[in-house]
């Protein structure tokens, strides 16, 4: 999959995984196989032929149990349908691609323990 170049044989590979039996998915993902689709968004542009193949990545990636967003997150596939989710034009892409991203580092806090949480917490 990784030296596949001609979008026609990628397109026969998005659909193979996507029909693939569930064990031989999990295995996709534990050996990194969101880096090697990720690699291949990077590489979809906008005319006919290539939206194919992003209708065919898309539906692969609907198809496998990601256990976590944090898997999607650390290999940028989210980033990648985020901007083709929201972008118009290539050159719109483009730009959304190249700028950083603000969400790669946020941490979510928990909310703070209200007084009634803190004393009942404590009495135990």
């Amino acid at each position: 999959m990784v030296r596949v170049t001609d979008p026609n044989t990628r397109l026969v590979l998005a659909d193979l995984l996507r029909s693939a039996d569930p064990p031989c998915k999990r295995l996709f993902l534990d050996y990194r196989g969101l880096r090697l689709l990720r690699g291949w968004m990077d590489t979809i542009g906008w005319s006919s032929q290539d939206l194919d193949l992003k209708v065919a990545v898309e539906e692969a990636l609907d198809s496998l149990a990601v256990p976590h967003k944090t898997m999607l997150k650390e290999s940028r596939v989210l980033q990648v349908v985020t901007v083709w989710a929201e972008a118009d034009t290539e050159e719109e892409a483009k730009k959304m691609m190249s700028r950083p991203s603000s969400t790669s580092n946020s941490r979510v806090s928990s909310p703070p323990l209200g007084p009634n949480k803190e004393s009942t917490s404590k009495s135990r």
